[in-house]
């Protein structure tokens, strides 16, 4: 499991970068959610010059908050890391990095919404939202690093034959075509393939070649 700590604490929302909000500059995650929770401009205004997301958060709590807040915290709060994935490349190779494995902010404050505690038995409990929204763009940033290619191969006497691995569709099903052409009622195949950002097969698909 990653955590919020030490190699990733950088996913945390305390971590310094600059994100906006209808055009107004925020110094971290942190104070842009925080301000966001009301519509009130003098709280917004205390929330935005806080001197640490720590003190942004606590006046967040005590702003009035607006009525609909419920209903779009976790859009705010994914609008808000995705900014910052956006600003912070590094953070993008460290969010591949971690693979498949499940991201949550274990914390002892309590917050079973945004993260998850954890007992003396080690039993997990908790939403956390926050870890999804970055397992969520994680999986976006795989698909994006994701290369396709086109297996080729002719289907003979009930054996399939591989004639090539191309990076076209035109490619691969020339290649097969070639193989089929020398052998009777020889049958081209061309499956189109997903691989992940480790060279790993993700998808595949078969492709009409005709």
């Amino acid at each position: 499991m990653i955590t919020f700590k030490n190699d990733h604490a950088c996913l945390s929302n305390f971590w310094p970068v600059t994100v906006t909000v209808n055009g107004i500059l925020f110094p971290s995650v942190e104070h842009a959610f925080q301000a966001c929770k009301t519509f009130d401009l003098e709280w917004k205004e205390k929330i935005r010059t806080a001197s640490t997301p720590g003190k942004a958060k606590r006046l967040g709590r005590a702003a009035p908050l607006r009525i609909d807040w419920d209903d779009i915290k976790i859009d705010v709060m994914e609008g808000l890391v995705r900014q910052k994935l956006t600003a912070l490349p590094d953070i993008q190779e460290l969010l591949l990095e971690t693979g498949s494995e499940v991201i949550a902010e274990l914390n002892d404050w309590g917050d079973t919404f945004w993260g998850m505690t954890v007992d003396d038995d080690w039993v997990l409990t908790g939403r956390n939202e926050l870890g999804k929204i970055w397992m969520k763009l994680r999986g976006e940033l795989q698909g994006k690093n994701a290369k396709i290619v086109y297996i080729a191969s002719v289907i003979y006497q009930g054996q399939m034959l591989l004639t090539g691995v191309n990076s076209t569709y035109e490619l691969a099903k020339q290649s097969a075509s070639n193989v089929a052409s020398v052998l009777p009622d020889g049958v081209v195949k061309v499956h189109r393939v997903e691989l992940d950002a480790e060279a790993f097969p993700t998808e595949m698909t078969e492709e009409d070649p005709s």
